[in-house]
């Protein structure tokens, strides 16, 4: 043995005499290397005294655990990127750590692992490894939501705030965390989510947790909400986000406030009366993660209020944000977020009037779909479909909104995607005159979005969108006043019109010249035009819906 005093000499010699290989770290410390046959010579006289072994593999353990608890809250400061940095290089020896909290059924260590590598997963987008881990560690223990929960008391400290062993509270709030990690990342595989086990599972969640718990402000806990979403026992979001804001700032939370706060905003982007609001909390938001120096959260917090911004028409300014999110996201190496707010800025882009350069992000960003997150692959191949489509490329835009079909069909996306895409073919065929093949699937759309409880909660206006592109094809199919009735309907209904989006006032204005066009001429004509669509505008959702 070497005592410790004579570690770092001991260290020099073997590297004098090239049994160890020593090398600078991007952050100028030495790490050094056995050579592998001198690491074999040590495996095997460790093999052999099995005592020596495993105490060997408990301090590892332990420090590997320690490391990864110490970095957590870097990760959310102004030394995120050396925390990232460091967990990057370790990451075999974490993985090592894991595997042995795994194999030796060691509860509570593998809880912590996976409580403090968590966020780390998250940046880079590790969703798999995140899934794995946390069900391996959540098989250590019971499932907490399952058959019957108990509810939950108040916890306020964190599963990553103090080291293992757990006292009983904290040790059944990380087994209830795990499992939201568990199934937050699986949160892209409906047919997974839609399981009656899992569905059990998440209608637990909803049982165990309520609003204004501090364990639900934050992760991930904070992800609680997601349950009630997918289950649809939720009716409305505000109520968990409102609480989670206020209790964040009683407990004096600043980047759980900051969280919750860009959350909320990227909700309120698709609420009525939602923007002002949004925009409020993206710049408290941001001006959170900045005073914290979370490069992150600085980049979602820009993205958001980019979204926001394109709402009210203000393209210049909205792709500043996304420029500046993006800059942060490189400095910081997360760059599984880069694709969605590239796709965002393309589209921004597109709008100012620089197509071919919006285009050609839209282009790159598909390019770079292996990096990306489902949702990121989604979206970017959905904003260059349509865009195809306003340009007249139809046959490239069904060929990308059928690989979208197809996805969400193989990958059991959520059904208000599925929705979406059959609006989105069927706008197509209007385009190239197949009205009839049209119809079936705006009604598809319209029907799927309607029934929709998530669709309702978290886009109340996506049902009333379909409207436009369902008057344009029965213009074509000799029903030009049911036409003409829901393009009423949809001016009534629709909520703020004035902040569309760029396609969307485009489509009411072609459908509006198609519907015209397809009355009789003259002054009896504009008559008939006029007494529909102000028949429309009386209808309610039910009644347009029926139309179609």
């Amino acid at each position: 043995s070497v005592a410790p005093t004579d570690v770092l000499n001991t260290l020099g010699s073997l590297v004098d005499k090239s049994l160890v290989t020593a090398a600078p770290t991007p952050a100028g410390e030495m790490r050094y290397r056995l050579l592998e046959t001198v690491r074999e010579y040590a495996q095997e006289r460790l093999c052999a005294a099995p005592d020596a072994a495993d105490a060997a593999a408990a301090r590892h353990l332990t420090h590997y655990r320690e490391l990864a608890r110490a970095a957590d809250p870097q990760l959310r400061g102004s030394a995120q990127r050396a925390a990232l940095d460091r967990l990057q290089l370790e990451h075999d020896n974490l993985r090592v750590a894991l595997r042995r909290a795994i194999a030796t059924r060691d509860e509570h260590e593998a809880l912590s692992l996976v409580h403090s590598l968590m966020w780390f997963w998250t940046l880079l987008d590790l969703r798999p490894e995140a899934r794995a881990w946390s069900l391996a560690a959540a098989g250590l223990g019971p499932n907490p939501f399952v058959p019957t929960p108990d509810p939950a008391p108040p916890v306020y400290e964190g599963c990553v705030d103090v080291p293992p062993p757990y006292p009983d509270e904290l040790l059944q709030e990380a087994r209830r965390g795990v499992r939201l990690i568990a199934l937050s990342t699986a949160e892209g595989d409906m047919r997974a989510l839609s399981d009656p086990a899992t569905q059990a599972e998440l209608r637990g969640v909803v049982a165990a947790y309520h609003p204004g718990l501090p364990q639900t402000c934050r992760l991930p806990g904070f992800m609680w909400f997601y349950a009630g979403i997918i289950t649809g026992q939720f009716t409305s979001m505000f109520e968990i986000f409102d609480t989670a804001v206020r209790t964040c700032r009683e407990l004096g939370r600043e980047w759980e406030l900051a969280f919750a706060l860009q959350l909320r905003a990227k909700v309120l982007n698709d609420q009525p009366g939602g923007l002002e609001p949004s925009a409020a909390d993206a710049a408290e938001s941001l001006e959170i993660f900045e005073r914290l120096g979370d490069g992150w959260g600085m980049a979602e917090s820009l993205a958001t209020r980019g979204e926001a911004r394109e709402r009210y028409g203000e393209h210049e300014a909205a792709a500043r944000d996304y420029e500046q999110a993006i800059a942060y996201t490189e400095a910081l190496g997360a760059h599984a977020q880069i694709p969605m707010i590239a796709a965002r800025l393309g589209g921004a882009l597109i709008e100012m009037g620089r197509a071919e350069e919006g285009e050609r992000l839209l282009r790159d960003a598909l390019a770079d779909a292996d990096r990306a997150a489902t949702e990121a692959r989604h979206f970017t191949r959905m904003q260059l479909a349509v865009f195809c489509a306003r340009t007249g490329r139809t046959d490239e835009a069904l060929e990308h909104f059928h690989q979208l079909e197809e996805g969400f069909a193989s990958g059991g996306g959520p059904e208000l995607f599925k929705a979406l895409v059959q609006g989105f073919l069927g706008w197509v065929d209007v385009i190239d005159g197949r009205n009839a093949e049209a119809l079936p699937r705006i009604r598809r759309a319209v029907t799927g979005t309607h029934n929709d409880p998530m669709a309702q909660l978290v886009a109340p206006n996506i049902t009333v969108t379909q409207f436009v592109v369902a008057g344009w094809a029965l213009a074509g199919l000799d029903r030009a006043a049911d036409g003409a009735r829901l393009l009423g309907a949809y001016d009534a209904l629709s909520q703020e019109p004035s902040h569309a989006l760029g396609v969307e006032r485009e489509n009411r204005e072609r459908a509006g010249a198609a519907v015209r066009a397809a009355f009789p001429a003259g002054s009896a004509g504009e008559a008939a035009y006029q007494r529909a669509y102000e028949e429309g505008r009386e209808l309610t959702l039910e009644q347009a819906i029926r139309l179609v």
